[in-house]
């Protein structure tokens, strides 16, 4: 078949209904000489002379040397085993279509196989130099009114069985008689009117493509397909019953040849939700079909379990594990990301502590300690100083251990304008918050330390905190925020302190602690009892001014309170 047969193939075939109007005569009707009849579309007569026949050579265009190809569809006859192939044809003479002779052509019959996808064809089967059998046809000679015309019949014996789900038969003869004759096959207005015709010029281009009543042509077989039905279950679920019938007849009806479907039994927390593919009228495949189990929507079934890190450290991994079914063992449930403490800590364990199977949703938390066996140390940097001796802390500290803040022993450092400073205290400077420390203050630390001089002129306003140092578990402490200036009071701007706590100096999230308090003559206090458990609490106040335009926020020194 050439290409350009398939392309117009393809073409048309887009835009007709390929199913409507077929003639399939089941194994029950009378046995064909070479097996029962799977198909059969018989010579029909026509009222229109122009439509009941195909011509093989060129006519109407006159060129001798160009064949014509019939291609009808046979679609349904896949049930059985076709072994064997019968169609009809008469030879007649131009221009009265007086009886020809077909002596001296030559014919073929081609079998093409479509894709249903894809609508592509494959020839797979293909016979030449075919030569007909004289016979007399009991019909209407086309092109003419005789009755009980002289016809010629192919008859073909297919060496190996061809069997085809969807398919196309095309006929044609490749040389026109030598006395002048013309092959027209016979048609047959049983069919779908798919039968396509085509005609090629001596360039090799294909046209004269179009429907005509369909060809009359039978398919004969012996031997009835056999298919198998296998039921399997998918994923959480299983089957009881009958899982496989084979040898089933092509063409039974469902319910005949599966007479009962398994069981489908759901694991726990799952349920039966379908078989797939969906279930035939009749068997004409071999076919497995899947039983599919979903979750169920019963929320005491599935659980989520979730890690985080408590303070100083953090935990590498998946965080969270979605749908865990009730009863699942731990370690088939979640991987427990790793955890890793930060400078001077170290992981110590979970809480709460993990269970062996998984029935209830949980968050786990890692816990952090400190690791003695790290060491730091602390250095101060003056940096700028014209004057004054910066303090030198010697001592190697381990982790946990207390470390006092040494002088800052008349510290001074002069601008290039002669402005004069003074240290104020030490500082850390943790994203962006510059936390100063007093000397004689303490702090834990944990890992290398670096406290820089705050350097402060005789014209800036600075913030001390001082207040209650120690106190049992929710006892009331009270602390004050003091902003010193070098002029009066009066000049000090309005604003708002607010006062932060935490456990690490060295945190990156300080709590607020209490309400905000405005700045009233320079002051502002705090008193609260909401530090219950026993430790080390660091405090800083801040101040805001009400004219971020105007004025320079504030922020103190860090104030130490022990809850004994």
């Amino acid at each position: 078949m050439s290409r350009g047969l398939s392309k117009l193939l393809l073409s048309l075939l887009t835009l007709c209904t390929l199913l409507a109007g077929m003639m399939i005569v089941s194994p029950a009707q009378p046995v064909h000489a070479n097996g029962s009849i799977l198909f059969e579309q018989i010579p029909t007569a026509s009222t229109d002379a122009t439509t009941n026949a195909y011509t093989s050579t060129s006519v109407p265009f006159g060129d001798s040397l160009s064949t014509y190809e019939a291609a009808d569809d046979f679609w349904g006859a896949s049930d059985y085993l076709i072994s064997h192939v019968r169609w009809y044809g008469v030879a007649a003479k131009s221009p009265y279509w007086e009886a020809g002779n077909p002596e001296g052509m030559q014919f073929q019959i081609t079998f093409y196989q479509r894709n249903a996808s894809t609508l592509e064809f494959t020839s797979v089967a293909q016979f030449s130099d075919l030569s007909p059998t004289y016979q007399t046809h009991n019909g209407i000679y086309p092109f003419g009114v005789y009755q009980d015309v002289q016809a010629y019949c192919f008859d073909i014996d297919l060496p190996s069985s061809v069997a085809l789900t969807a398919g196309w038969i095309s006929i044609q003869n490749t040389v026109s008689g030598n006395d002048g004759s013309t092959f027209l096959w016979l048609n047959s207005q049983q069919g779908n009117d798919n039968c396509i015709s085509f005609g090629e010029f001596l360039g090799g281009e294909w046209d004269h493509a179009y429907f005509q009543d369909d060809l009359a042509f039978t398919l004969s077989g012996t031997t009835p397909r056999y298919y198998s039905v296998h039921f399997q279950a998918g994923a959480n679920g299983s089957l009881t019953g009958t899982t496989t019938y084979a040898d089933i007849q092509a063409g039974t009806e469902w319910a005949i040849a599966v007479p009962e479907l398994p069981t489908p039994v759901p694991d726990f927390g799952y349920v039966f939700d379908c078989w797939s593919p969906s279930f035939p009228t009749t068997v004409n495949a071999d076919v497995t079909y899947t039983a599919n189990f979903v979750k169920d929507q019963d929320p005491s079934h599935w659980f989520t379990v979730s890690f985080r890190e408590g303070p100083h450290g953090y935990v590498y991994g998946t965080r969270d594990f979605y749908e865990i079914l009730t009863g699942t063992p731990w370690a088939s449930a979640v991987e427990v990301p790793t955890p890793y403490g930060y400078a001077g800590y170290k992981f110590d364990s979970w809480s709460p502590a993990f269970p062996a199977n998984v029935d209830a949703s949980a968050t786990y938390t890692a816990n952090f300690v400190i690791d003695p066996t790290q060491t730091f140390t602390v250095t101060y940097d003056a940096s700028g100083k014209t004057s004054g001796t910066v303090p030198v802390d010697a001592t190697i500290y381990h982790s946990g251990d207390t470390v006092t803040v040494l002088s800052t022993d008349k510290l001074q450092a002069v601008d290039d304008y002669q402005n004069v400073y003074t240290c104020a205290g030490w500082m850390t400077n943790y994203e962006g918050i510059e936390l100063l420390w007093n000397p004689g203050s303490t702090f834990v630390a944990a890992a290398d330390t670096t406290l820089y001089a705050r350097w402060v002129s005789t014209t800036e306003n600075t913030a001390t905190l001082s207040g209650t140092k120690s106190a049992r578990p929710g006892q009331k402490i009270t602390v004050t925020f003091a902003v010193s200036t070098p002029g009066s009071i009066k000049s000090i701007p309005a604003g708002t302190v607010y006062f932060y706590c935490s456990t690490d100096p060295f945190s990156t999230s300080w709590s607020q602690i209490g309400s905000a308090v405005p700045l009233t003559r320079g002051k502002a206090s705090l008193t609260i009892n909401t530090l219950t458990s026993p430790g080390t609490y660091y405090l800083y106040g801040w101040f805001i001014p009400t004219d971020w335009e105007s004025n320079e926020d504030i922020i103190s020194n860090v104030w130490t309170v022990t809850i004994k």
